[in-house]
């Protein structure tokens, strides 16, 4: 599921052990312009240095980092039915790239070989130094993931399979595992990460060509109320400071519409939380 929440200046989260996703994107009404050098890079799941880097990763996120759930993800991605991203910058140098909210460099971010996308390198004086086809290996850092999805697996998990989310003709696609690392928010690039997928939602590699939605859950915002007593308290319980903010309305910034009421879905130690769908129609 994506990932909810967080403040405009895309803080840094505490970790818990919580199961239900927890704040980490930002609330802005306009997406921001990410750096120049971002790009997604498919996940490969059978590389055991990807999936050790994945792992770092939803540590740092609190939710979802256990050796179960990324066994299925793994399977889930063999099958074809899940395709992960790794939000990645092009750069000698990922410090330069830092959210003005950061704090230490992080344990999560982590360096692949890939080739460029770049099909023409050109010289100072417009000469062509690599001939049409030719592509450049280059390193590039991984600050992020997120996963488009074929089916609503948490649905199947919860017994909540009526959800919309997702369509078995492929009509309709669901994005969800959006995680940025702290000191890498505040640039754009959470919500160009998602504009982005949806680019793939139609690409047969990874998405459907028949795909004409893609959808996302995301915690209601009936917990966001931050002069609500049962709100401030409830989220002390499982350790914050203060009440988060939605994120839904930075989610509608994106182009995204609510068509769910909320509905019983994320359980957390034998409590349970409420989800709102949301649905972009693809163009």
């Amino acid at each position: 599921m994506a990932l909810p929440t967080s403040t405009t200046s895309e803080t840094a989260t505490t970790t818990t052990t919580t199961s239900i996703p927890t704040p980490e994107i930002p609330t802005r009404t306009t997406p921001k312009r990410p750096p120049p050098n971002a790009r997604l890079i498919p996940i490969n799941l059978e590389s055991s240095h990807q999936r050790s880097l994945l792992l770092a990763q939803r540590i740092i996120c609190g939710w979802k980092s256990d050796a179960q759930a990324h066994a299925e993800w793994r399977r889930y991605s063999q099958q074809g039915r899940r395709n992960m991203f790794w939000i990645a910058l092009r750069s000698g140098n990922p410090r330069e790239h830092r959210g003005s909210a950061a704090g230490r460099f992080e344990d999560g971010v982590g360096s692949l070989m890939v080739e460029d996308d770049d099909e023409r390198k050109d010289g100072k004086d417009g000469e062509k130094l690599k001939g049409e086809g030719v592509r450049e290996v280059r390193e590039v850092y991984v600050v992020g993931h997120l996963a488009l999805d074929k089916e609503d697996f948490a649905g199947q998990h919860y017994g909540d399979l009526d959800t919309g989310l997702t369509e078995d003709d492929g009509s309709v696609l669901t994005i969800t595992t959006l995680f940025v690392l702290p000191g890498f928010r505040s640039v754009g690039l959470a919500g160009w990460a998602m504009l982005e997928l949806q680019k793939h939602a139609s690409d047969p590699r990874y998405g459907s060509s028949n795909c004409k939605a893609v959808t996302l859950d995301t915690l209601s915002d009936r917990y966001n109320k931050p002069d609500d007593p049962e709100c401030i308290a409830l989220w002390r319980n499982i350790g914050y400071e203060k009440v988060p903010r939605s994120n839904i309305p930075w989610y509608e910034s994106l182009g995204f519409r609510r068509y769910g009421e909320e509905r019983l879905r994320y359980h957390d130690a034998g409590s349970s939380w409420y989800a709102v769908y949301m649905r972009k129609e693809l163009v």
